[in-house]
């Protein structure tokens, strides 16, 4: 697709938004700190499923793979714009059908 990707590790939450943003002061601070940890372990990205599939896929022997495209920047908060998100999904599942039909 010609454009910029980066491969690297990811964290799961299963409280995502709790774990990556806080909902009060507290929980605040808690996710900055969590987010320092991260960033200083070399971690790029953060979702909610990733681990999950790899569990799974592992367990039942199966190949997977995870595509993730970066929505909202955890630590000033900025969304994708919907341009933005619309290319990146139709990237992302064009890669996803080019590496099923690849075999």
């Amino acid at each position: 697709c010609g454009r910029a990707t980066k491969s690297g590790l990811f964290a799961t939450f299963d409280a995502f938004y709790r774990d990556m943003f806080g909902i009060d002061e507290s929980g605040t601070k808690r996710a900055a700190a969590k987010r320092a940890t991260l960033i200083d372990m070399g971690v790029l990205a953060a979702d909610m499923e990733t681990s999950a599939l790899l569990a799974a896929s592992n367990s039942l022997g199966v190949a997977c793979a995870s595509l993730c495209l970066c929505t909202v920047n955890a630590t000033t908060h900025e969304k994708l714009s919907r341009a933005s998100l619309r290319v990146g999904e139709s990237d992302m599942f064009k890669a996803a059908l080019r590496g099923l039909t690849a075999a």
